[in-house]
């Protein structure tokens, strides 16, 4: 199987940074993606040359926009930050958002990073995953890649790891895996992935997504450093971690003390024997 380990939030804050930077060297962390609306983006710079793709990590819920209040007016709040997840959540229901606007802010931030990294800048994705959740966002990221031609975007194809007696499986989503996985879901998993067609048309994307439970990967990974080689599936597959050093610069963060355990673990014995013998690692640039 060939994996992609991936890393958000780059740019956020020192203790972000230094924690990619370290598994990168280490040669377990294989992709990140830059928040260029955070104070150290520019740091990206140091990963050009190593074998990790680098991507935008598009911002629409947290700090502030690229481009003035007036040019985005339905995505901003009268401060001209960004609106609150939630706050932007209740916009799109009422369909107050325009495509429009989150194409005008979504083409800034990638220009910034494009003027910044060049040809190094290979794939999107979005703080919050708001281009595998909304279709109003969908419309600005499939915009996006055909304006630019962008190599790859980081989609939502779920892929579950269960347990089985004393074995772990990764479980695609199909009527045959429901009674492992659970009909919510499934039903979850077969949305998404409708969701996600389109963009099969206009960007290179990875075959799925490895899920578990709660908000952190080191569960997920606990179970996959004990699987068999044999046992997991052909194809090319992701993991989104969100890795730092500790927690300074984190206190508004609910996966502040998450983070932290999955930089321990990324650089553990365990994990660099299990990605040195049953996975291939790859990332995004290679899709």
């Amino acid at each position: 199987m060939k994996l992609i380990i991936h890393a958000d939030d780059f740019g956020m804050t020192k203790s972000v940074n230094q924690a990619i930077f370290d598994l990168c060297d280490l040669g377990v962390m294989s992709s990140t993606s830059v928040m260029v609306n955070m104070p150290y983006f520019e740091e990206v710079t140091a990963l050009r040359g190593l074998p990790v793709s680098l991507g935008l990590h598009a911002a629409f819920t947290e700090g502030m926009p690229v481009l003035p209040k007036d040019k985005i007016p339905s995505i901003t709040d009268t401060n001209g930050a960004f609106l609150s997840f939630k706050e932007l959540h209740k916009k799109i229901k009422r369909n107050e958002v325009s495509a429009d606007d989150i194409f005008l802010e979504l083409e800034a931030q990638f220009l910034k990073l494009k003027k910044l990294l060049g040809e190094d800048l290979t794939f999107v994705d979005s703080h919050h995953g708001m281009q595998t959740k909304y279709k109003v966002f969908q419309v600005a990221f499939l915009k996006l890649g055909k304006t630019y031609n962008v190599h790859a975007i980081r989609t939502k194809k779920p892929i579950y790891i269960t347990s089985g007696g004393a074995k772990n499986y990764l479980v695609k989503p199909q009527l045959v895996s429901i009674p492992k996985i659970g009909l919510k879901k499934w039903a979850s998993a077969i949305y998404h992935s409708g969701l996600m067609k389109p963009y099969d048309d206009v960007f290179h994307t990875a075959d799925g997504m490895i899920l578990g439970k709660g908000n952190g990967i080191v569960g997920v990974l606990e179970k996959m450093v004990k699987m068999d080689k044999n046992d997991f599936p052909e194809g090319c597959y992701f993991i989104v971690s969100h890795p730092s050093v500790d927690e300074v610069g984190l206190e508004n963060s609910n996966l502040r003390k998450v983070r932290v355990e999955e930089y321990n673990f990324l650089r553990s014995e365990k994990f660099k024997e299990f990605v040195k013998t049953k996975v291939e690692l790859t990332n995004f640039s290679k899709l």
